[in-house]
Order: structure tokens, then C-alpha cells, then sequence
């Protein structure tokens, strides 16, 4: 029982803190730059001032496909971490909250994976450019929510 309430511990922080990153990766302007010149999922900066992407459907399908897939990640990856945290608080380590908690960090896991690679792929293939720090910060919140999950995987049912 103490291992469980170890690796809920574990993993409801490892999954939290992935969730940080997928929401700055979301919502920051900067998946790739080039001098002074950056694009986020949602805006386009150049010389301080940025302008938001135009949500006609002629944009992009892997750019739709990248907003869609690190949106949902950001708002399934709370409910897994709260999931688990109500196993902890109430230690109810067989509980239904137990097996949800592990089937939502293992989906907000594959949302932030397709979300990211979508993103990195849609970016990466119009020109020459570099990843930013929000691809970068989106690469950690998959990281640490694949290691969450795993972690998640191992926390038996009383």
C-alpha cells in the first residue's frame, strides 16, 4: 500500500507538471523562430508585435491537427492528475477514480505525442528554421507524462 501512495504521488506530480508544459507549449508564440521572426500554434510574432493566425479552413490540416490534438491534451491531462490525487487523498487505491486515472494519462499522453509531432512536422516542413523553446517545452511535457504514465501503470488496486 505505502508503494501505490508512493507511485500515485509519483505519478499525479509527473502528469501535473506535464500538464504546465503542454499548456505553455500551447499557448506560446514561439515553436519556431528566425531572426526576431517566431510561430506559435496560435500567433506570429516579428519585432515585438504579434498577430493572431487566421481560423479560416484554409488553414493548414496538420496546423488544425496540432491545435486540436495539444488542446485536447491540456484539458485531459488535469483530470488524470486529479484522478490520481482523489485515489491518494482518499485511499481508495481499488476504486474506478484508480483505473480512470491510468486510461486518461495514458490518452493525454497520445494527445500531447500527436500534438507535438503534428506541430514539430507542420513548422518544420515549409522552410529552414529552428525548433523554439515552445517545441522544446512541448518535447518535456510528453516526457514527463510518458514517465507519469508509466509510472501510473504500476500502482496496484488493493
Amino acid at each position: 500500500m505505502a508503494n501505490a501512495r508512493i507511485f500515485g504521488i509519483v505519478a499525479a506530480a509527473l502528469i501535473g507538471a506535464a500538464w504546465v508544459f503542454y499548456v505553455a507549449g500551447n499557448a506560446a508564440p514561439s515553436w519556431t523562430g528566425t531572426n526576431g521572426y517566431s510561430n506559435g500554434l496560435w500567433q506570429t510574432c516579428s519585432a515585438g508585435s504579434c498577430t493572431k493566425l487566421d481560423d479560416s479552413p484554409s488553414i493548414d490540416s496538420k496546423l488544425q491537427a496540432a491545435r486540436a490534438f495539444m488542446t485536447l491534451a491540456c484539458i485531459v491531462t488535469p483530470f488524470a492528475a486529479g484522478c490520481l490525487i482523489f485515489v491518494i487523498v482518499m485511499n481508495k487505491f481499488e476504486s474506478l477514480f484508480l483505473w480512470i486515472g491510468k486510461c486518461l494519462s495514458s490518452v493525454s499522453f497520445i494527445f500531447g505525442l500527436i500534438g507535438m509531432a503534428t506541430g514539430i512536422s507542420y513548422f518544420n516542413s515549409s522552410s529552414v528554421v529552428t525548433l523554439g523553446a515552445a517545441a522544446g517545452v512541448s518535447i518535456v511535457g510528453v516526457i514527463l507524462n510518458f514517465i507519469g504514465a508509466i509510472v501510473a501503470g504500476f500502482i496496484r488496486a488493493a
